[in-house]
């Protein structure tokens, strides 16, 4: 039994990073005014978490898409005044 649970363990934490790198790539596009790409490399983001049955990290990734949505409307917003 210990090697297909740490086999487990190893998924988790590879998915986990990959989730958290995800995450990255969608701030610095949407810090570059790029917001399609930065859109989807977020919801890439919250996929990892669904998927591994991660609540805590599927409620920071809803949580940092909600953010980025709210911030990308007023920057937009401003530009397009």
């Amino acid at each position: 039994y210990a090697l297909p649970i740490s086999c487990l363990r190893n998924r988790n934490k590879r998915h986990k990073r990959e989730g958290m790198s995800n995450g990255n790539l969608g701030n610095m596009f949407d810090s570059l005014g790029e917001y399609h790409k930065a859109k989807e490399y977020e919801k890439k983001a919250l996929d990892i978490p669904i998927e591994t049955g991660d609540r805590k990290g599927e409620g920071r990734s809803n949580g940092s898409l909600g953010t980025a949505y709210h911030f990308r409307h007023q920057r937009v917003g401003k530009t397009n005044n």
